[in-house]
């Protein structure tokens, strides 16, 4: 019998698509199940930066199980554990069980944690923490830090962020342009002040953000990527794929990138290059967690 080529590779692509979907089912069950194990080994046996480092990598993997071990950790007697603690609940609880577990932290002995618990708690809703003196406390703590070091432009991004999340929206544009005034390419600054002007309803501005980080630094995948998303809002698809491939083809081994390529394949209906894309990805990266437990939903 006859069988046209493409159909034989469409077959062979999506096997590959349900085994590595099974794959990545089994790897996350037994990852999990080994950092629990290597968390529950005393403090004798283990250090703490490992500890710190082990709940981070825990904190990917959302059970409850993983809560639990989180949470205890949170009065660990060493202040980076619960530092590392108080930053992995951000995708292992909801807001009420983090005002709950975080707001004694607030009062923590050690200037880092207590900074780390009022940053979780200043991306929950405003209301809940409305009337905590103590969090208002840590998070003008923050603040301050974060004034004390403005010679570096990291911290007008972050108090950009602090702005944004505090309803003082008046000061991060200004923030955000003066973290460029120290670097013209500090990219985290230039793309989050691009989706902060198109929020505005400022559309051309942010494009056109956009296009001049992209003139300044032609191997910048992300502003690629940032710009493509923006356009393909607009309905501009045609143009979109073009900075999309391209943010692609600059980071290869980037399994956010191939996946948000692959994505555009397959909303072209070109289903086999897409699958294909995330295949070679996989046989060059099989690690790659980012493009495995994509996989599952694809």
């Amino acid at each position: 019998d006859l069988h046209d080529p493409a159909e034989i590779h469409h077959r062979d692509a999506v096997g590959d698509v349900l085994h590595h979907r099974k794959v990545v089912r089994d790897e996350q069950v037994g990852e999990a199940e080994a950092l629990l194990q290597q968390l529950a080994r005393p403090d004798h046996d283990l250090a703490a930066i490992r500890r710190a480092t082990l709940l981070t990598e825990l904190s990917r993997y959302p059970s409850a199980q993983a809560q639990q071990m989180v949470v205890q950790a949170l009065e660990h007697v060493d202040p980076q554990v619960r530092e590392v603690a108080a930053n992995s609940l951000e995708n292992l609880a909801d807001e009420l069980q983090k005002l709950k577990w975080l707001s004694p932290l607030l009062r923590d002995p050690v200037r880092a944690v207590r900074i780390a618990a009022a940053w979780q708690l200043a991306q929950i809703s405003p209301a809940l923490v409305a009337g905590l003196d103590d969090f208002k406390r840590a998070i003008n703590e923050y603040e301050q830090v974060q004034l004390a070091l403005l010679e570096r432009p990291e911290s007008y991004l972050n108090l950009a962020m602090l702005y944004q999340l505090r309803g003082r929206d008046a000061q991060v544009e200004p923030a955000l342009r003066m973290a460029l005034q120290r670097d013209g390419k500090f990219q985290p600054a230039l793309l989050l002040l691009a989706q902060w002007l198109e929020l505005g309803g400022e559309i051309e501005k942010a494009e056109r953000l956009l296009r001049e980080g992209i003139a300044r630094d032609t191997e910048a995948a992300d502003l690629y990527h940032a710009l493509a998303m923006q356009l393909i809002r607009q309905n501009q698809r045609d143009e979109a794929w073009k900075h999309l491939e391209k943010a692609y083809e600059l980071t290869r081994d980037s399994g956010r990138y191939t996946y948000a390529y692959a994505v555009g394949l397959y909303e072209a209906e070109r289903m086999i290059e897409a699958v294909s894309a995330l295949d070679t990805h996989l046989l060059q990266n099989p690690t790659d967690r980012i493009v495995r437990q994509a996989l599952l939903g694809y």
